[in-house]
């Protein structure tokens, strides 16, 4: 489980994040150096990006076109929502966002084709 206090968190709020065996595992042999770096939180537009640009840059040989952070965020729960993963409120719940979106109001979202109504 991964604990953030609410001084760690853009709403202030503490998440916890249950972690799954083969996470903890993953994690586990995690032990020091750049590794380690990549399990701390990230700013925008901070040392944290400016390092995974440097990878990007590294690995693809060209740099990416203008991004934010908060781009992976809104990647992520756009994937999540049209692949069905969880019910739109839990995933904002996952990325720890206070969501407007109830249980009952997702039963009657219309869902992506090919997504068989199930969210």
């Amino acid at each position: 489980m991964i604990d953030l206090p609410e001084r760690r968190t853009k709403n202030k709020k503490r998440h916890l994040v249950p972690l799954s065996e083969p996470a903890l595992a993953l994690l586990g042999r995690v032990a020091s150096g750049s590794a380690q770096a990549c399990l701390r939180p990230l700013r925008a537009m901070g040392p944290g990006q400016a390092m995974l640009d440097k990878r990007i840059l590294h690995r693809r040989g060209r740099a990416l076109p203008h991004w934010t952070l908060h781009d992976i965020r809104r990647t992520f729960v756009t994937n999540m929502n049209e692949l069905g993963f969880a019910e739109p409120h839990v995933v904002e719940a996952i990325v720890n966002k206070a969501s407007t979106i109830t249980p009952s109001i997702c039963s009657s979202v219309s869902r992506p084709s090919g997504s068989g109504g199930a969210i």
